[in-house]
């Protein structure tokens, strides 16, 4: 078995916030002052965080003090033509190792899945991620993948079933841990069929959030392991009350 212990606590569900958006997206807005960020997470308390090399090799030691969780993202996503662009997936390139990971003290990797960009990019990111996983597995280390969809916007009644389906033939390339868009109950109770711990993830923030915490709590209440959330939290002008609302939907 891979251990997850680090990176699921067996406790509480795990609040995770990621801060890995620069390597695809640039100097965004909420992380330009990334350790400074860090700083503030560890002190609300963060369970653990997903990052690029670069910013593992700066930050991540004095991230894992106190048993804090860091989970390193191996891919890169070519969005546009200019530093910053947010276009359509071009490419997927992978920038890391899981070699590199050990060496940065990482206690998981990461891939995302991307969907609806064409055939021969899918083609080659399932590679990748089959290529991840065997190595990732060689040195039991676990494998967090994140399925999303980048084609033209799916119906409402398609999005479920495409984030369970996505996330199957995650699993069956060796995804450890699914980190998927939030879904209802009955999706969540399909996946965790399977046997790996599922994670919701945020995506951009939204100006009215109270839709998306009530979702959350269901699946939370189905069995889902915890929640990463990145923009939703350093984006938010009261990132201390965000975090404060995540808790109670979690503890609730």
């Amino acid at each position: 078995m891979i251990p997850l212990e680090r990176i699921l606590p067996s406790h509480s569900k795990a609040l995770i916030v990621p801060i890995d958006h620069g390597l695809a997206m640039g100097n965004i807005d909420g992380l330009e002052d990334p350790g400074g960020l860090l700083y503030e997470l560890a002190r609300e308390g963060v369970d653990g965080t997903l990052m690029s090399p670069g910013a593992a090799r700066h930050f991540g030691s004095r991230w894992k003090a106190n048993g804090r969780s860091l989970t390193l993202t191996l891919d890169f996503q070519l969005l546009g033509a200019m530093p910053g662009e947010r276009g359509p997936v071009r490419e997927i390139v992978r920038v890391s190792s899981v070699r590199q990971a050990i060496d940065l003290g990482a206690d998981a990797v990461k891939a995302l899945f991307v969907w609806g960009a064409g055939d021969e990019l899918l083609a080659r990111d399932v590679a990748l991620i089959a290529a991840i996983a065997e190595q990732a597995h060689r040195h039991r280390l676990p494998l967090m993948v994140e399925p999303l969809w980048f084609g033209d916007a799916l119906a409402a009644t398609d999005r479920a079933a495409f984030v369970v389906h996505a996330a199957r033939i995650a699993f069956e390339l060796g995804a450890d841990i699914l980190k998927v868009p939030v879904v209802d109950a009955s999706a969540v109770e399909a996946m965790l069929r399977w046997g790996a711990p599922v994670l919701f993830l945020g995506g951009p923030r939204r100006e009215e959030p109270e839709r998306m915490l009530a979702d959350i709590k269901a699946g939370l209440e189905a069995g889902v392991s915890g929640v990463v959330m990145g923009r939703h939290v350093w984006q938010s002008p009261h990132m201390t009350a965000t975090l404060m609302e995540l808790r109670e939907a979690m503890q609730r």
